[in-house]
């Protein structure tokens, strides 16, 4: 067996090893489940149904970050969304705006693709939603709002030792407005998605930071 062979023989196996290490000791590999339509068009436009993320095992999330929590009305499921009010916060939403304690997330730009056609669960039609990139909680991701929104006004004060999760889709969500507060325990951290439902090699999907 040549040098070069039993070099690339020990770099597979010392990743192999790196690699069994941070699965069996850090994170859990999990799929984005498809069999619920209001938590597919929920996620949007940051994940997607069948993909394949990192769950972080160990460490306390914070807010801004992306989780995924035990679903509140069936303990066997899960609902994922964004940590946007704490213990105490005044979580105030108007349509698809949102403020907490009286501060709005900052607005940097539009999304590389801004606008997304998405089907309405709750009424069976499309809608053209727009997408925007905004900045919480010292990092920036993508949300999709709709142009005029029937959804009134709510103004909730977080309980303690719960959190009030939003979906990045503000406007088809699956969080807080329709569930309530949760308790932070149940909420585990979305960290990377290592590939898309359709495979390692469609590239806009593969090795993407959540936060």
């Amino acid at each position: 067996m040549s040098g070069f062979v039993r070099f690339i023989l020990w770099v597979a196996l010392i990743l192999g090893a790196i690699g069994a290490i941070l699965y069996f000791g850090f994170f859990d590999v999990w799929t984005v489940p498809s069999d619920d339509p209001q938590l597919g068009v929920s996620i949007a436009p940051t994940l997607s149904t069948g993909d394949y993320v990192l769950v972080a095992r160990h460490g306390t999330p914070s807010n801004g970050n992306l989780l995924r929590c035990k679903d509140p009305d069936e303990p066997r499921r899960w609902v994922i969304g964004r940590w946007e009010g704490s213990a105490g916060d005044k979580v105030e939403i108007t349509g698809d705006a949102l403020l907490v304690n009286g501060k709005n997330d900052s607005s940097l730009h539009a999304c590389a693709t801004p606008t997304a056609t998405l089907v309405n669960p709750a009424t069976g039609t499309q809608e053209k939603l727009g997408c925007r990139t905004v900045e919480s909680a010292g990092s920036s991701h993508d949300i999709l709002v709709a142009a005029s929104s029937a959804e009134g006004h709510k103004l909730i004060t977080v309980d303690p030792g719960r959190i009030f999760l939003v979906s990045d889709n503000r406007h088809m969500h699956l969080d807080s407005r329709d569930f309530g507060s949760l308790e932070s325990g149940s909420c585990e951290h979305l960290v990377f998605r290592l590939w898309g439902a359709t495979g390692y090699f469609d590239a806009p999907q593969r090795f993407t930071i959540l936060w």
